[in-house]
C-alpha cells in the first residue's frame, strides 16, 4: 500500500495519476449522461479552473480530488483507481 489515495502504485507518476483521473472524470459523467459544465458548475469553479486540472496543466491537490470524489458522490478509490479497458481484436 502507498500511502495514496484508492492504494495508488507508488511507482505510478503524477502524469500517469493525471490520466486515471481525467479518465475517470469522463467515464463517470458519461455514465450519468451529465458534462463536465455539471462538474464544475457543482464544484463552484470557473471552467479553466476545471480545464486546467482535465488537460493535465496542473495536478490537484488532496483537498481538490477530495472536492471532486465529493461532487461525484464517489470515493476517492474509485476516481484514483484505474480500470482495466477491453480491447475489441479483429480477428
Amino acid at each position: 500500500m502507498s500511502g495514496r489515495p484508492g492504494g495508488a502504485d507508488v511507482n505510478r507518476t503524477d502524469s500517469e495519476l493525471g490520466t486515471v483521473l481525467r479518465y475517470n472524470i469522463g467515464r463517470i459523467l458519461l455514465e450519468r449522461g451529465e458534462r463536465p459544465s455539471d462538474l464544475y458548475r457543482r464544484l463552484g469553479w470557473h471552467r479553466n479552473t476545471y480545464a486546467s486540472i482535465f488537460k493535465g496543466q496542473c495536478g490537484p491537490k488532496m483537498g481538490t480530488l477530495d472536492a471532486i470524489a465529493k461532487a461525484l458522490e464517489v470515493t476517492l478509490d474509485e476516481l484514483l483507481r484505474p480500470r482495466k479497458v477491453a480491447r475489441v481484436v479483429k480477428p
